[in-house]
Formats: C-alpha cells, structure tokens, sequence
C-alpha cells in the first residue's frame, strides 16, 4: 500500500499560490486554504495535458526489481500559478510502482500560469535490469524509522540515503529524499548546532558567494553547499545560499526545488517568506535580482555584519 503523501509540501506549494495571487513578485505569501484534496480532482478534459519543464527521476521500487516489471503509471496533478504541483493523486499503475511515481511527480516543474489548472502526465518505471538489491534496505529503514515516531533516526537515515542518491534503481530521487529530511528535522524537539569540517567549508563558500559572479566559481560553491546538506541535514541555511548559487550557475529549476525544501526545512518566519518571494520572483523571471537578494539576505549573514 502506497503511503500517504508529506503534508509540508502541498502546504509550501499551496502557500505560493496565494503568493501568486495576492501580489506581483516579491510579496509574502498569504495564510491559504488548502488545495482540493485528490479525490475531488475534475476528471481529465479532452484538452492536452501540460508539458513539465523540469522533472526528476523516479525510484525503482525494489519490488519492481525483484518481479521485473516495467510499467506506466498515470497521475492526476493540479499545477499552481507558479507551475508548482500543489495536488497529486495516481489515476492508474501497479501497486507496487504507485508510490515512487507519486514522489517524483510531486516535484515536477511547469509553466508559470494564469489560474492552477488540473493534468495528467505518465510515468515509466523500469524495473528490468540486472541489479543486485542493496545489503540494506535503507529507504525501508527510513520510514520504519518515521513510522515509529523515532525523527532523530529517520533523519541520520534519510541523510544517508542522501550521500547514497544515483547509486543503486532504488535510490534515484534525490528531492523526495530532501522533502523527508524537511519533515523529520521540523519533528525534533530542536536542532543540534551545526559543527565540523562540512560547516566551516559551507561559511567559506557563504563569504565566497558575495563576490563571486563567474557562473563557474558558482558551481563549485554549489557542491559545498550541498555537501553540508548531505552531511548536516537539520541545518536550513545551506539551502539558501545553494538557491544562491544555483542562480548564478543558470540552474534556476534547482533554485526553486532547494528553495521549497528551504522553506519546508525552516523555522523561521521571516526565511519561510524570503523563500517565497525568492520562487514567486524566479517564476516571474527576475532569477538574477533573486539570486542578489538570496545572496544578500539571511541569518549567517546578518549575524556577520
């Protein structure tokens, strides 16, 4: 049975639309209603569905692997102003395939839009290849963790799968892994203090951002950035100036997924509404003055100044 969808990022996504909606770029994002749940989703039209600009790839669940199956799985998802999935339901596909599709779609891309708008795209799950199974399930392990309350192990897991991403078919998604990162660090009672080699290398690379402007210099800052993620996963800030410097490297649909996860990751008022006005002004086309705002902008560097 396919587990039931994280709740913060239908929550991030819906609070943008209101953003959209309430203001031009650059506006905090409003306290919205809740999207329309799955089940009350309009039946597809005859109309084409929408193209995704962007999308990520899909695990292969090891069941699949296991049965050898290679299937399609059709699902339902209602796309925001911002072209942000805000909704997704599986309208067909076997069981065993439901659930990784569903983790990927949910981190689709589109078009920014005049109004939210319902469509269907497909997924392709291959589980065909010869691929030995890991010594370890640690996807299982992840969730089990989860399941039983325990976030503290969910999030060392998760992180380990992080570091772990493109190695094996069941472990090839590297957003829905940040997405549970997000929701297991927002269930701790407080964060740890973010220490160690991974933490100095993320300040140096923070202080090197603000006079870095070689599209380059920004793409190795990008991989220190994201090495603090993997190696210290309850710390938020990381994932702005890696927004930062995805900008600046031209990887504006991986600006806005690391934003998504900064704005799910934080639990600060006023980062969650710099996040907003980051994507809402990226989906605007305005990726350069974001990219000086984001840089500009946020905790660290307030309290170096």
């Amino acid at each position: 049975m396919a587990r039931p969808p994280l709740v913060t990022f239908a929550l991030v996504a819906t609070a943008l639309v209101a953003t959209a909606l309430a203001a031009a770029a650059f506006v905090s994002a409003a306290s919205p209603a809740r999207p329309p749940s799955p089940a009350t989703a309009p039946a597809a039209s005859a109309a084409a569905p929408l193209v995704p600009l962007s999308t990520v790839p899909a695990d292969v669940p090891q069941a699949a692997l296991d049965a050898k199956l290679r299937g399609d799985v059709v699902v339902r998802l209602r796309v925001s102003c911002l072209g942000l999935v805000d909704s997704a339901t599986v309208v067909s596909g076997d069981e065993r395939l439901r659930e990784s599709a569903l983790d990927a779609a949910r981190w689709y891309l589109y078009a920014p839009r005049p109004a939210p708008a319902w469509t269907t795209t497909t997924l392709t799950i291959d589980g065909t290849s010869e691929t030995d199974p890991l010594p370890l399930d640690i996807l299982a392990m992840a969730r089990e963790a989860e399941d039983t309350g325990d976030f503290r192990a969910a999030l060392e897991v998760w992180a380990g799968a992080l570091n772990r991403c493109g190695s094996h078919p069941t472990i090839r998604n590297p957003w829905a892994i940040r997405g549970h990162i997000a929701e297991a660090q927002q269930r701790l009672p407080e964060m740890p203090t973010p220490q160690g080699e991974s933490y100095g290398s993320a300040i140096a690379a923070r202080v090197e951002q603000q006079r870095t402007v070689s599209r380059g210099a920004h793409a190795d800052l990008v991989l220190k950035f994201e090495d603090a993620q993997r190696n210290l996963p309850w710390w938020d800030e990381p994932y702005q100036w890696d927004a930062a410097s995805l900008l600046g490297c031209g990887r504006s649909q991986d600006a806005i997924r690391t934003l998504l996860v900064f704005r799910a990751a934080t639990r600060d008022s006023t980062s969650r509404r710099r996040a907003d006005r980051a994507i809402t002004g990226i989906a605007a086309g305005d990726s350069i003055m974001v990219g000086e705002m984001l840089k500009k902008e946020g905790r660290q560097f307030d309290r170096a100044e």
